[in-house]
């Protein structure tokens, strides 16, 4: 599971973790960073004004993510 933060258009920003994109009609599934049982859906991908992919290490630290290399050469 991949750390995000991302902000909405009204300037909400939402800090957790990505579960999974609903591709049907593009929204991303987020559960919070304290209580992974509690699943925020429905938030909007196409809209936001920020979206950043973080890394959390186990001493809790969290930075921004690097780039990762793309593998496919299709």
């Amino acid at each position: 599971m991949k750390l995000v933060e991302m902000t909405k258009p009204v300037g909400e920003t939402i800090l957790g973790y990505f579960r999974n994109f609903e591709r049907h009609i593009g929204a991303l599934a987020v559960s919070e960073v304290a209580d992974s049982s509690s699943i925020r859906r429905g938030v909007g991908a196409r809209n936001l004004r920020r979206f950043e992919k973080l890394q959390d290490d186990r001493l809790g630290s969290v930075r921004a993510a690097q780039r990762e290399p793309r593998l496919w050469r299709g």
